[in-house]
Protein backbone atom coordinates (compact mmCIF):
# COMPACT_ATOMS: atom_id res chain seq x y z
CA UNK A 1 0.00 0.00 0.00
CA UNK A 2 1.49 3.19 -1.06
CA UNK A 3 1.21 5.65 2.20
CA UNK A 4 1.25 9.07 -0.22
CA UNK A 5 1.07 10.37 -3.80
CA UNK A 6 4.37 11.47 -5.53
CA UNK A 7 3.83 15.18 -5.73
CA UNK A 8 2.47 15.45 -2.45
CA UNK A 9 6.08 14.04 -0.88
CA UNK A 10 8.02 15.99 -3.43
CA UNK A 11 6.06 19.27 -1.91
CA UNK A 12 7.23 18.17 1.56
CA UNK A 13 10.67 17.50 0.04
CA UNK A 14 11.05 21.76 -1.23
CA UNK A 15 9.68 23.33 1.95
CA UNK A 16 12.39 20.61 4.05
CA UNK A 17 15.03 21.94 1.59
CA UNK A 18 14.43 25.70 2.96
CA UNK A 19 13.65 24.86 6.62
CA UNK A 20 17.37 23.77 6.16
CA UNK A 21 18.70 26.92 5.87
CA UNK A 22 16.83 28.40 8.70
CA UNK A 23 16.43 26.26 11.67
CA UNK A 24 20.05 23.10 10.99
CA UNK A 25 21.99 24.14 13.61
CA UNK A 26 23.80 20.49 13.18
CA UNK A 27 23.60 20.91 9.16
CA UNK A 28 26.41 22.07 6.78
CA UNK A 29 24.53 24.64 4.68
CA UNK A 30 25.42 26.95 1.99
CA UNK A 31 23.71 29.22 -0.56
CA UNK A 32 26.12 30.21 -3.51
CA UNK A 33 29.23 27.98 -2.50
CA UNK A 34 29.65 24.10 -3.62
CA UNK A 35 30.57 21.43 -0.72
CA UNK A 36 32.99 19.16 -1.39
CA UNK A 37 33.62 15.62 0.63
CA UNK A 38 37.10 13.67 0.47
CA UNK A 39 38.01 10.55 -0.12
CA UNK A 40 36.63 8.44 2.75
CA UNK A 41 35.84 10.98 5.03
CA UNK A 42 32.85 10.85 7.26
CA UNK A 43 30.15 13.62 7.86
CA UNK A 44 27.85 13.44 11.03
CA UNK A 45 25.10 15.93 9.76
CA UNK A 46 23.33 17.14 6.79
CA UNK A 47 24.63 18.28 3.57
CA UNK A 48 22.37 21.44 2.23
CA UNK A 49 22.73 24.08 -0.71
CA UNK A 50 21.06 26.41 -2.24
CA UNK A 51 23.10 27.28 -5.54
CA UNK A 52 26.35 25.19 -5.47
CA UNK A 53 26.96 22.01 -6.01
CA UNK A 54 27.96 19.26 -3.71
CA UNK A 55 30.21 16.29 -4.74
CA UNK A 56 31.52 13.29 -2.56
CA UNK A 57 33.96 11.22 -2.67
CA UNK A 58 34.67 7.29 -3.01
CA UNK A 59 33.97 5.74 -0.20
CA UNK A 60 32.43 8.81 1.86
CA UNK A 61 30.24 8.27 5.14
CA UNK A 62 27.34 10.48 5.01
CA UNK A 63 25.38 10.44 8.40
CA UNK A 64 22.53 12.95 7.10
CA UNK A 65 20.30 14.07 4.19
CA UNK A 66 21.89 15.78 1.46
CA UNK A 67 20.16 18.42 -0.52
CA UNK A 68 20.02 21.07 -3.30
CA UNK A 69 17.77 23.54 -4.81
CA UNK A 70 19.79 24.16 -8.14
CA UNK A 71 22.98 22.49 -7.54
CA UNK A 72 24.18 18.73 -8.59
CA UNK A 73 24.85 15.99 -6.48
CA UNK A 74 27.35 13.74 -7.06
CA UNK A 75 28.53 10.64 -4.97
CA UNK A 76 31.48 8.51 -5.57
CA UNK A 77 31.90 4.74 -4.64
CA UNK A 78 31.30 2.93 -2.35
CA UNK A 79 29.16 6.47 -0.29
CA UNK A 80 26.84 5.82 1.83
CA UNK A 81 23.95 8.56 3.60
CA UNK A 82 20.58 8.80 4.55
CA UNK A 83 18.62 10.41 1.67
CA UNK A 84 19.29 12.48 -1.37
CA UNK A 85 17.24 15.43 -3.09
CA UNK A 86 17.05 18.16 -5.55
CA UNK A 87 14.63 20.66 -6.85
CA UNK A 88 16.31 21.55 -9.81
CA UNK A 89 19.68 19.94 -10.52
CA UNK A 90 20.86 16.32 -11.26
CA UNK A 91 21.77 13.23 -8.73
CA UNK A 92 24.69 10.30 -9.00
CA UNK A 93 25.42 7.83 -6.98
CA UNK A 94 28.42 5.51 -7.92
CA UNK A 95 29.02 1.57 -7.23
CA UNK A 96 28.41 -0.38 -4.56
CA UNK A 97 26.46 2.83 -2.34
CA UNK A 98 23.81 2.92 -0.02
CA UNK A 99 20.91 5.62 0.58
CA UNK A 100 18.56 4.82 3.43
CA UNK A 101 15.76 6.54 2.49
CA UNK A 102 14.72 7.89 -0.41
CA UNK A 103 16.21 9.34 -4.04
CA UNK A 104 14.67 12.50 -4.93
CA UNK A 105 14.12 15.47 -7.70
CA UNK A 106 11.15 17.65 -9.42
CA UNK A 107 13.50 18.61 -12.83
CA UNK A 108 16.72 17.22 -12.12
CA UNK A 109 17.75 13.12 -13.46
CA UNK A 110 18.72 10.47 -11.21
CA UNK A 111 21.53 7.71 -11.86
CA UNK A 112 21.94 5.25 -9.97
CA UNK A 113 24.60 2.50 -10.65
CA UNK A 114 26.27 -1.12 -10.11
CA UNK A 115 25.53 -2.41 -6.53
CA UNK A 116 23.41 0.68 -5.35
CA UNK A 117 20.96 -0.36 -2.84
CA UNK A 118 18.30 2.77 -2.06
CA UNK A 119 15.94 1.81 0.60
CA UNK A 120 13.41 3.93 0.63
CA UNK A 121 11.60 5.22 -2.88
CA UNK A 122 13.09 6.91 -6.16
CA UNK A 123 11.34 9.08 -8.21
CA UNK A 124 11.34 12.38 -9.68
CA UNK A 125 8.29 14.89 -11.19
CA UNK A 126 9.70 15.96 -14.76
CA UNK A 127 13.18 14.66 -14.74
CA UNK A 128 14.59 10.84 -16.20
CA UNK A 129 15.38 7.85 -14.31
CA UNK A 130 18.39 5.55 -14.89
CA UNK A 131 19.28 2.87 -12.80
CA UNK A 132 21.95 0.40 -13.78
CA UNK A 133 22.30 -2.91 -11.71
CA UNK A 134 20.74 -0.61 -8.14
CA UNK A 135 18.17 -2.00 -6.13
CA UNK A 136 15.32 -0.13 -5.49
CA UNK A 137 13.89 -1.30 -2.11
CA UNK A 138 10.34 0.54 -2.55
CA UNK A 139 8.53 2.13 -5.56
CA UNK A 140 10.25 3.93 -8.85
CA UNK A 141 7.95 6.82 -9.43
CA UNK A 142 7.47 9.48 -11.75
CA UNK A 143 5.05 11.83 -13.56
CA UNK A 144 6.81 13.25 -17.02
CA UNK A 145 10.09 11.74 -16.52
CA UNK A 146 11.70 8.12 -19.10
CA UNK A 147 12.39 5.36 -16.87
CA UNK A 148 15.48 3.17 -17.88
CA UNK A 149 16.11 0.01 -15.65
CA UNK A 150 19.17 -1.74 -17.17
CA UNK A 151 22.05 -4.22 -16.06
CA UNK A 152 19.71 -6.39 -13.06
CA UNK A 153 18.70 -3.24 -11.98
CA UNK A 154 15.85 -4.87 -9.24
CA UNK A 155 12.82 -3.11 -8.35
CA UNK A 156 11.38 -4.34 -5.13
CA UNK A 157 7.89 -2.63 -5.10
CA UNK A 158 6.16 -0.60 -8.22
CA UNK A 159 7.18 1.31 -11.13
CA UNK A 160 4.62 3.66 -11.10
CA UNK A 161 3.88 7.39 -13.73
CA UNK A 162 1.70 9.58 -11.52
CA UNK A 163 -1.22 11.57 -12.88
CA UNK A 164 0.23 15.05 -14.23
CA UNK A 165 -3.47 16.68 -13.86
CA UNK A 166 -5.25 17.80 -16.75
CA UNK A 167 -4.08 21.14 -16.02
CA UNK A 168 -0.38 20.21 -16.64
CA UNK A 169 0.71 21.78 -19.64
CA UNK A 170 -0.06 22.33 -23.01
CA UNK A 171 -1.42 20.35 -26.01
CA UNK A 172 -0.63 16.63 -26.61
CA UNK A 173 2.24 15.43 -24.35
CA UNK A 174 4.73 12.72 -25.39
CA UNK A 175 4.32 9.71 -24.50
CA UNK A 176 6.25 8.49 -21.33
CA UNK A 177 8.69 5.18 -21.97
CA UNK A 178 9.91 2.85 -19.24
CA UNK A 179 13.01 0.68 -20.83
CA UNK A 180 13.57 -2.54 -18.20
CA UNK A 181 16.74 -4.22 -19.86
CA UNK A 182 19.98 -6.15 -19.18
CA UNK A 183 18.05 -9.01 -16.84
CA UNK A 184 16.15 -6.14 -14.47
CA UNK A 185 13.11 -7.32 -12.88
CA UNK A 186 10.19 -5.50 -11.44
CA UNK A 187 8.90 -7.46 -8.68
CA UNK A 188 5.91 -5.33 -8.26
CA UNK A 189 3.44 -3.82 -11.25
CA UNK A 190 4.28 -1.56 -13.76
CA UNK A 191 1.49 1.02 -13.39
CA UNK A 192 0.27 4.15 -15.22
CA UNK A 193 -2.43 6.05 -13.15
CA UNK A 194 -2.24 9.24 -15.83
CA UNK A 195 -5.33 8.15 -18.82
CA UNK A 196 -4.26 11.15 -21.00
CA UNK A 197 -0.53 9.85 -20.90
CA UNK A 198 0.67 7.12 -22.84
CA UNK A 199 3.14 5.27 -21.75
CA UNK A 200 4.99 2.22 -23.01
CA UNK A 201 6.96 -0.22 -21.58
CA UNK A 202 9.91 -1.64 -23.36
CA UNK A 203 10.79 -5.16 -22.12
CA UNK A 204 14.37 -6.86 -23.71
CA UNK A 205 17.41 -9.33 -23.15
CA UNK A 206 15.16 -11.28 -20.83
CA UNK A 207 13.80 -8.50 -18.19
CA UNK A 208 11.05 -9.02 -16.32
CA UNK A 209 7.88 -7.89 -14.44
CA UNK A 210 6.19 -10.57 -11.96
CA UNK A 211 3.32 -8.20 -11.36
CA UNK A 212 0.69 -7.02 -14.20
CA UNK A 213 1.54 -3.97 -16.43
CA UNK A 214 -1.63 -1.82 -15.67
CA UNK A 215 -2.46 1.01 -18.42
CA UNK A 216 0.43 0.91 -20.50
CA UNK A 217 1.28 -0.57 -24.26
CA UNK A 218 4.11 -2.98 -24.35
CA UNK A 219 6.84 -3.63 -26.48
CA UNK A 220 9.17 -6.73 -26.77
CA UNK A 221 12.61 -6.12 -28.79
Amino acid sequence: MRLSPLRSRTALSIVTLAVLFFGAAAAQATINKSIRVDHGEIVGHDLSSVNGSIRVGDQADIRGEVSTVNGRIALGDDCSTRELSSVNGSITIGRRGVVDGDMEAVNGSLRADDGTVVRGNVNTVNGGIDLRGATVERHVETVNGSITLDEGTIVEGDVIVEDAGRNWGWGRRKPIEIEIAGGSVVKGNVENLDEDREVIVVLRGGSTVEGEILGAEVERR
